[in-house]
């Protein structure tokens, strides 16, 4: 009986140890569990740490790629900043030339400009003397418009002819040279130009050219071509005095009005040739343009009789 009791205390003992045990293992299991769960927040960041450092490397090899980049560009930048260096300093060298060449020039630039100076002047000259022969030349030359043409034809015949029949000339004009000139159009008569051996009988046209207002017909002197351009910017002024009642005369390229020279439109004249005129002094180009204007040289006087030709279409 004793031992009975004996043993149900010591299993009652044992119930106490193991139950102490479990509770014990329990709240073992209970902390395990809770380290778990910090064990899993611990994964949880660390799987971030990891694609954050991914990310950083992957940055960082952008980084690395940029940098090489600025350094090859860089590179290139003091490359090119050397050359830049380079270029100043020989440019600089030869701005010093330049400005050797350019003191130089402005120690001989007063005779140059003289010289420049007596050139313009002289072509000045040149061309105004020019004009006046071109103008000599053509002083006994009329030109006759309207007249048909055909091919062939005697163009000196035909001149005769409208001499006589429009104008009333009979007796014998004797010319240097008839001819027509200008382009050939079709259904357009071309001009005719003669020249006349004497002036008279140029000036005795002239004054029958009244004969011809209303008609087809015309008779004009003839200009060289910077003249005939200032004529035609004088005509219409010279018109418009007239209907006013004022006298105008219209020599070579001057209009003189009440007997005075016009110089309203002196100028635009003047611009009118493609290359400038000389400023000449006050009083040489006065001199020079009565000179041109005025002066008339002496006649041919008549010698011998009327050609051979000439007393053959006569008879």
């Amino acid at each position: 009986m004793s031992d009975q009791r004996e043993m149900d205390v010591e299993v009652e003992i044992e119930k106490g140890s193991i139950k102490s045990l479990l509770n014990k293992i329990c709240k073992r299991l209970d902390n395990i569990e809770v380290h778990m769960e910090k064990i899993d927040d611990i994964q949880l960041s660390l799987h971030n740490i990891c694609t954050k450092v991914a990310n950083l490397e992957n940055i960082i090899q952008q980084i690395q790629v940029k940098s090489q980049e600025l350094e090859s560009t860089t590179q290139r930048i003091n490359n090119m900043s050397e050359e830049a260096h380079q270029q100043i300093t020989l440019n600089k060298e030869q701005i010093k030339g330049i400005q050797v060449q350019v003191n130089s020039c402005i120690e001989i630039s007063p005779s140059v400009i003289a010289d420049i100076t007596t050139l313009i002047k002289d072509h000045g000259v040149i061309k105004d003397t020019l004009l006046d022969l071109q103008c000599r030349s053509t002083k006994n030359n009329l030109v006759f418009s309207g007249l048909n043409e055909s091919n062939p034809e005697d163009t000196e015949a035909k001149l005769r002819g409208f001499l006589n029949h429009e104008l009333g000339i009979h007796h014998c004009v004797e010319f240097g040279n008839v001819h027509r000139f200008g382009k050939i159009m079709n259904g357009k008569h071309r001009p005719i130009v003669a020249c006349f051996i004497y002036y008279n009988d140029l000036r005795e046209i002239k004054k029958r050219g009244y004969k011809l207002k209303g008609t087809s017909y015309g008779i004009s002197e003839q200009f060289p071509a910077a003249i005939q351009e200032r004529r035609k910017q004088l005509y219409p002024i010279g018109r418009r005095f007239r209907l006013s009642g004022h006298r105008t005369r219209l020599i070579r390229d001057k209009l003189f009005i009440d007997s005075q020279l016009y110089a309203g439109e002196t100028s635009s004249l003047e611009m009118l040739d493609e290359t400038p005129r000389c400023n000449l002094s006050a009083t040489a180009a006065t001199q020079s343009s009565e000179t041109s204007r005025f002066y008339q040289p002496p006649k041919r006087a008549r010698y011998g009789s009327t050609p051979e030709r000439l007393r053959q279409e006569i008879a």
